[in-house]
C-alpha cells in the first residue's frame, strides 16, 4: 500500500485543541513514529500515524541541531494528527473518534 503524503493544510479545530491541551498540561508530548533526512540544506521529517501508513512530511527545516529541528518539525506535524485523550497515541483522522476524543481502539473499549 503506498504511503499517503499530506502536506500543508492546517486544521484550525486541531490548533485550538492543541492550544487548550498545552494550557491544561504543558508537558504533553507529541509522540509519533518518524523518519529524518539530513542534508546541508537542513532536516526533513516524516511523521506516521500510530495505526496506519498515513504520514505528514515537513518542509526542510534549518536548525542548529537535529533535536532543535525535531521540535520544530513536531510543532508543524502535530496539527495533522489527533492525540488520544486516553492512551496518548497520535493518530490520523481515520483512526480517531472525534466524539469520544480518543483513538478508535480506546473508543471501542469504552
Amino acid at each position: 500500500m503506498p504511503r499517503k503524503y499530506h502536506t500543508g493544510s492546517r486544521n484550525t479545530w486541531m490548533e485550538a485543541w492543541w492550544s487548550r491541551m498545552r494550557q491544561k498540561n504543558p508537558n504533553v508530548v507529541f509522540k509519533s513514529k518518524y523518519t529524518m533526512k539530513h542534508t546541508d540544506g537542513g532536516y526533513q521529517f516524516t511523521f506516521f500515524c500510530a495505526y496506519c501508513d498515513f504520514c505528514c512530511k515537513t518542509g526542510w527545516i534549518r536548525a542548529e541541531s537535529s533535536e532543535e529541528a525535531r521540535l520544530l518539525a513536531e510543532n508543524e506535524a502535530r496539527m495533522e494528527f489527533n492525540g488520544c485523550h486516553s492512551c496518548g497515541k497520535w493518530v490520523c483522522n481515520d483512526h480517531y473518534d472525534m466524539q469520544a476524543m480518543m483513538c478508535v481502539e480506546c473508543a471501542s473499549e469504552k
